[in-house]
């Protein structure tokens, strides 16, 4: 079962925040932010370094705001240690809509989760 499989799992929105609070305890923060590293159209200050290793995706990542730090480490779950041909080919959209993330986010906190896709997927290219 995948972390979108058990976001999905959790029908109230209380219950989904709780889960993505406890995705943000999961990731060990980022110790050396750079600016380059800042992730524009976050609301909250947000840092997302992507960088390939071996041919696959290494991602780290902090933001000042437990939620957004939430989403990304369910957004990471997709990304992280995945050849760089297969990531190219993933579609968190889609699995954003199948989740019903989308209708769960603010419009600001989607816009920062689509920032960070945006952040990784330039690097793919």
């Amino acid at each position: 079962m995948s972390l979108f499989d058990d976001f999905a799992a959790e029908r109230h929105f209380e219950g989904r925040t709780r889960f993505l609070l406890g995705l943000a305890r999961s990731l060990p923060a980022l110790a050396d932010r750079q600016p380059e590293d800042q992730v524009s159209g976050c609301e909250a200050k947000t840092w997302l370094r992507v960088a390939v290793v071996d041919d696959k995706l290494d991602l780290h990542g902090d933001s000042e705001a437990r939620i957004v730090k939430g989403l990304m480490a369910l957004l990471f779950s997709l990304y992280q240690g995945q050849p760089l041909a297969l990531a190219r080919h993933i579609d968190a959209r889609a699995e954003f809509e199948r989740v019903g993330l989308a209708q769960f986010l603010s419009p600001s906190r989607a816009n920062g989760l689509y920032a960070m896709l945006a952040k990784i997927h330039g690097e793919l290219d």
